[in-house]
């Protein structure tokens, strides 16, 4: 049987019935010379290996492969061993809890073809197929130090900058197709790490090379994000070992990739970064705001950052009584414009919707943020890093909010978000 060009490889432990879906997705969207999959058991709990042993040769025929582990090794060693397994020049490597809805392997191909100095290309993620999908993954941005988020989490994937290809250093590797060759050449995932920053730490080593990464916006595959059990059980070793072998390997690039889109970057006053329209766009939408809430509610679509425009929904619904509604808002405005203002107001709002389980994660995110806040040495010496690294890399994105957060820690009690 002649070698497929890429090779799917699927860790897996437990959660049968998503690993089952994610491979009846391949198999319906893939066609069948396209690619092989292997599927590494990592020690299963539950009948994973006895059903995909069964179900892989039925959709794949002698397309799929089943490794087995007597021990559960982790994330990092599973995809290790399936890569050093696959027959592809290419890899893709895919977490169990995504499902795919088209091909993904001809944009990413073709994406990473296009452009040597690509190590790897990601499809979007989005966290639920049809018109009113959200973004989950669309690249990490670096924001400082180590500091990495998923850029433009939670937009709508039909929004603007769901459409731009931009370089990367650093993207997931839920779905990441790469050359196996260089893939294995640079070591493949540091096997130290317990099922989380593997993709970190591999992005970083391969960064400080002189390579890029990419997503592709033509290729969609919709991820169950952290469904995986224990997911966060090993972060601050995890996060201790990423310092160790990274530091110094990634440059600020928040600021940069958001200020191409029309957004500048601002810090929370525990160092968090998200993002704000730049003051011209600001201005524009406050000076066309209503009090309308499904046209307010419309522009929020557009414009997921916008403040004014929080303040207008949510007092809408809190003058109506309509606490769901209201909590609803205050939620949304909290992964966008994170604030103890924010975190106040969803606690408040859960109590009077009667939501347990909203009031309690509200109660949990304000004692760790006031933790934060109680080491206000540690902040300000964590922002002269990030003020000297910001230098160093010429930023002027993000010594510019550094400048702003050091004035409001000096004093200002509230931000006023770059107006």
């Amino acid at each position: 049987m002649p070698s497929p060009p890429i090779t799917f490889v699927i860790p897996a432990y437990g959660q049968w019935p998503r690993t089952r879906a994610c491979l009846e997705s391949i198999a319906a969207h893939v066609p069948a010379d396209q690619c092989e999959v292997v599927l590494v058991d990592d020690c299963s709990p539950d009948g994973t290996v006895q059903e995909a042993s069964l179900l892989g040769p039925v959709l794949f025929g002698e397309r799929f492969a089943l490794l087995t582990s007597e021990k559960n090794r982790g994330f990092a060693t599973a995809v290790n061993r399936g890569a050093r397994h696959a027959r592809g020049t290419q890899l893709f490597l895919l977490n169990n809890d995504t499902l795919l809805t088209s091909n993904p392997i001809p944009p990413c191909l073709d994406l990473l073809e296009s452009d040597p100095d690509l190590a790897g290309v990601g499809p979007m993620l989005v966290y639920a197929d049809g018109p009113d999908a959200r973004i989950q993954h669309l690249g990490v941005a670096v924001a400082y130090g180590l500091k990495c988020v998923h850029l433009y989490a939670l937009f709508p994937a039909s929004h603007p900058v769901a459409r731009r290809r931009r370089r990367l250093q650093v993207i997931t590797a839920a779905a990441l197709c790469m050359d196996r060759e260089l893939f294995l050449a640079h070591g493949g995932l540091h096997e130290g790490f317990i099922n989380g920053m593997e993709d970190i730490d591999l992005c970083a080593r391969l960064a400080h090379a002189g390579y890029h990464f990419a997503v592709s916006p033509d290729a969609v595959v919709v991820h169950a994000e952290h469904a995986s059990s224990g997911r966060f059980d090993k972060e601050a070793a995890n996060d201790a070992l990423l310092h160790r072998r990274a530091a110094g390997l990634l440059a600020p690039d928040m600021a940069a990739l958001a200020a191409k889109d029309g957004y500048v970057l601002r810090l929370t006053p525990w160092l968090d970064p998200h993002l704000l329209p730049a003051p011209e766009r600001l201005a524009t939408l406050d000076a066309a705001a209503t009090a309308e809430p499904d046209a307010i509610f419309l522009r929020l679509e557009d414009e997921p950052c916008w403040p004014l425009g929080y303040d207008r929904l949510e007092a809408a619904f809190r003058n109506n009584r309509d606490w769901s509604r209201a909590l609803a808002a205050a939620v949304r405005r909290s992964a966008f414009l994170p604030s103890l203002d924010a975190f106040h107001a969803i606690l408040e709002l859960a109590q009077k919707a009667g939501d347990a389980s909203r009031a309690e994660e509200a109660s949990r995110r304000i004692h760790e943020i006031r933790r934060r806040l109680a080491r206000p040495e540690r902040l300000r010496e964590t922002a002269r890093n990030a003020m000297f690294q910001a230098r160093e890399a010429e930023d002027a994105g993000l010594a510019g909010a550094l400048r702003i957060w050091f004035a409001e820690a000096s004093g200002t009690s509230r931000p006023d978000y770059g107006r």
